[in-house]
Parts: structure tokens; sequence; C-alpha cells
């Protein structure tokens, strides 16, 4: 191990919640990443993996989207993605890929991304939003749950509300300029990411299940 790993890996139960850059440092950078600490778990105490994934990882098919929807790079929209989810889980270390959706929550407030923005035309797609504080209590109930170590779950708030309704309810509350949207409807392709494996299969209950009722701290 390199100086400093030998510490870092000294543990039985590794969260990995790293950014992929997948546009500023290629779609190989992120892979890299994770044959380097894969290397590294060879020799250490590691005895479960939870890995932060993205529901980036689902193309846009203007439909519902479950875990078995992307199994393979080839299926996905973000294959470095894929990839990586692929080389933890083959490590023959319990693995847990969380595909989180865009996350929200204290100071990351939707309006703020969108504050005084013109003519927006994505006003009507579906979000797939997920609390902060829903995440961390996911990876704390499935790490102290009996249900089985490896697995991936979706981890994205169950109703999804259109952007402009979240934009409209986080804007001025907090002091954004609400943005203002294209009269003439404008067709994109969206995708709605399925939590229900996670609730069915592990009892889980979102404390924030609308984005439209999450809570923020303006900063």
């Amino acid at each position: 191990m390199g100086v400093g790993w030998d510490f870092f890996l000294e543990t039985e139960v590794l969260i990995i919640n790293i950014p992929p850059r997948l546009e500023r440092a290629g779609s190989d950078f992120h892979p890299a990443q994770m044959r380097a600490l894969v290397h590294l778990l060879a020799n250490s105490p590691v005895r479960q993996l939870v890995y932060v994934s993205s529901t980036s990882v689902y193309p846009e098919l203007n439909r519902e989207m479950v875990e078995t929807d992307v199994a393979t790079p080839a299926q996905s929209a973000a294959p470095a993605l894929v990839v990586a989810e692929q080389l933890l889980q083959n490590t023959g270390i319990p693995t847990l890929v969380l595909r989180c959706g865009g996350l929200m929550g204290y100071e990351r407030i939707p309006g703020k991304y969108v504050s005084g923005k013109q003519n927006l035309d994505t006003g009507d797609i579906p979000v797939n939003y997920v609390h902060r504080d829903d995440v961390i209590a996911a990876i704390i109930h499935l790490l102290s749950s009996e249900t089985p170590q490896t697995e991936t779950y979706n981890v994205v708030a169950p109703a999804h509300p259109a952007r402009r309704l979240v934009y409209e309810a986080t804007c001025l509350p907090f002091g954004y300029t609400t943005p203002t949207f294209a009269q003439a409807p404008v067709v994109h392709s969206f995708k709605t990411v399925s939590s229900h494996k996670l609730m069915a299969h592990t009892h889980f209950c979102f404390k924030y299940p609308n984005p439209l009722l999450f809570s923020y701290v303006s900063v």
C-alpha cells in the first residue's frame, strides 16, 4: 500500500463517495481510480463496501427506470460509472451499490441554480432528487439490517414533481429570483427512477419522500 492508505483502509466498512468528474477528467479517469482502490483493497481488512453511484447511469427512455434496466456499461448513459460499480462488485468483498438521485437539502437548494434564468424549456421534466439525510439514513439502514450485503439499490425520493414546481417552491422562500419558463411546449426525453426495490426489500422509509417538501438551510 502507499503511504497513508494502510491507515485509511483500516476499517471493516468502506464507503466510497468520489465525484467521478466524467466531463472534466474523461470517461477513463474514474474507473482508473477504482482500479487503484481495488488493488489496495486486496490487502486490507475491509469486509463491506458501499459505493455511492448515480441515477445518471440510466438513459432517458421516457419511462420509469429500475435497477435491472442497467446491468452493463452498454446499457448505460454513463458507462464509466457502471464499469466502476462492476470493478468493486468483482472484488469478492460484499458491495452495496447505491444509485442516488440529485442530492438536495441543507445548502443545496434547487432554486439557487436557476435563479433569474429566462425561458427555461425543461419545466415539465420530472425530477429525480433525494435529500442528503435520506442518503445517510439509507446507508445506515442497509448496514444495520439483515438484507444481503451485495446488491444494487436506487436511492431517490419516491415523488417526482415537475422541475417547474420544485424551482418555484425553492426560489422566493430563500431570496432567489424565480425563473421564467418557455410558453411553447418543448418535448424532452425524461426518466423517473424508482426506489421501490429499496423500500420493498429492506423496509426503508424516506424521511423526505417529496422534493416539494425537502428541508433546506439558506446560507
